[in-house]
């Protein structure tokens, strides 16, 4: 017979791409009758990387706990939305560099 040799590669699991979010619908507070000058404020918990982890959130897909893909979305709202001020919270120090 013919001797078949194998070879296993474990690997990661992979997805072919991650599900885009919904996009969400902003909100506009209405300003009184002072008629100042107008900007746009946009305030994110970006959940620093360190704590995103299966262990703390165990409900949640680990495709969407991933820093690259929460930050290209983060990213891609804020240039969507063109704030005039962005506020982070939790932010890791060496994402922010």
């Amino acid at each position: 017979g013919e001797l078949l040799m194998h070879r296993v590669v474990k690997t990661d699991l992979v997805l072919s791409r991650a599900p885009d979010p919904v996009k969400r619908n902003l909100v506009t507070a209405k300003g009184g009758a002072g008629g100042g000058a107008r900007f746009r404020v946009v305030s994110y918990n970006v959940l620093a990387e360190i704590y995103a982890t299966q262990q703390q959130y165990p409900y949640c897909d680990f495709w969407a706990l991933s820093w690259d893909y929460r930050f290209q979305n983060i990213l891609r709202e804020i240039v969507d939305v063109s704030p005039d001020v962005v506020c982070l919270q939790e932010v890791q120090a060496d994402h922010y560099e």
